[in-house]
This record gives C-alpha cells, sequence and structure tokens, in this order.
C-alpha cells in the first residue's frame, strides 16, 4: 500500500493534480496512524488539509480535520484536538454526515475531558448518543453504549456517582455486548464496579471485579 501510495504521490505531483495528490497525502497520513507513528501523521495530515482546502474538497476535509484531531487527542494537545474537531462537525453538517457527526462530537469530548472540562464533555457525549439513537446508526459497533460509557466516566470525574452508576448499568442493559464487544462489555464492568466502590458500595464488588 505505501508503495503504490508513493506512486501516486509522484504522479500527481508531476501532473499537478491537487485533488489526487491531496488524497495520496490524507492515505499517507492514514497509513502512518494506523501504525502509531504520530509525527508523520500529523504532517501529512497537515499537507492534506491544506491543499483540500485549496480546492473545497470539504467531504474529504472532513476526514482529515477528525483524523487531525485524533492525533492531537493521543498527543494530550486538547485544544488543537477541539479545534481540529469542530472543522470536521462544521464540514460534516454541510455534508449531512450522521456517522462523522458522531465521531466529531465524540472527539469534541474527550478534548474536553482532557482539558477538565468534564460538563462540556457531557454535553458533546450526549449530542454523539442522541445521534446513535435517532439514526440507528452503526448498531453493531454499538455507539448508544460507547457514548453512555463516555457520559458515565464524565460523570465519575465529576465525582457524581450515582450519575456515573446509573450511566455505566443502562449501557449494561444490552444484553448482546457480552457476546458481541467483550471488551466493550469487560469495561462496563469495571467502570460500574469502580464507580460502586467511589460511592462506597461494597456489596457484590469483588464478584463484579472479577467478572
Amino acid at each position: 500500500l505505501r508503495a503504490s501510495n508513493e506512486i501516486l504521490k509522484k504522479r500527481s505531483f508531476e501532473a499537478k493534480d491537487t485533488t489526487a495528490l491531496a488524497s495520496s497525502y490524507f492515505f499517507s497520513g492514514n497509513l502512518n496512524l494506523n501504525d502509531n507513528e504520530l509525527d508523520s501523521a500529523y504532517y501529512y495530515y497537515l499537507n492534506a488539509e491544506r491543499l483540500f482546502l485549496k480546492k473545497g474538497e470539504t467531504k474529504t476535509l472532513s476526514n482529515v480535520y477528525l483524523n487531525k484531531s485524533t492525533v492531537q487527542l493521543v498527543i494530550n494537545d486538547f485544544l488543537g484536538a477541539e479545534f481540529s474537531a469542530s472543522q470536521a462537525l462544521k464540514f460534516y453538517r454541510q455534508n449531512e454526515n450522521i456517522l462523522g457527526q458522531y465521531d466529531a462530537y465524540t472527539n469534541l469530548g474527550i478534548a474536553s475531558n482532557g482539558n477538565e472540562n468534564y460538563e462540556n464533555a457531557i454535553q458533546y457525549y450526549k449530542k454523539a448518543l442522541n445521534l446513535s439513537t435517532e439514526n440507528n446508526i452503526n448498531q453493531d459497533y454499538y455507539l448508544k453504549e460507547i457514548s453512555i460509557n463516555n457520559i458515565g466516566n464524565a460523570y465519575l470525574s465529576l465525582k457524581r456517582y450515582k450519575e456515573s452508576i446509573k450511566s455505566f448499568e443502562d449501557a449494561l442493559k444490552n444484553k448482546d455486548i457480552g457476546k458481541d464487544r467483550p471488551s466493550l462489555y469487560a469495561t462496563l464492568l469495571d467502570n460500574l464496579a469502580y464507580a460502586k466502590f467511589k460511592n462506597n458500595e461494597k456489596q457484590g464488588l469483588e464478584s463484579l471485579f472479577l467478572k
């Protein structure tokens, strides 16, 4: 894939095909992001962003901003991630991309959470939750339950343990998670047990953690 993309990049540059060159930069960014080569990924996303802005290619540009925000979240650049996710959200709205809007709201929530703006994080997570609930997007991936888990974690940070417990319990009402997404199921169980521990609820904690 890398070799093919390098050929595309070279030919696009020689042909002065801005859109194709921007696409090759975006693809290079994705390859490096998947390999956790974050500096390189960010470099390529910046180049793709510059060229897509020049051409007004908003559909792919929204994905560039989203992935750029993901890199910024990993390196704890929460203010930068918030700006990039906001740009992604703007273009996803223009193109009526619901799943993209969900991802942008989620990244905005993570950025706010990283900046300890937990109330803002909850509002962003709730907007993502509403999108997943109202539009039934990616049900197999359990986006609704992921959003509820995010909300519960923000409540944990605010020491609002009862609301946190309710969030995790609400997500666990979907009985298919354990079979389809065992890692998410384990995370929810662990978070529920920890929230109960912080709320001084001792009964059944050991079995919950063990489960």
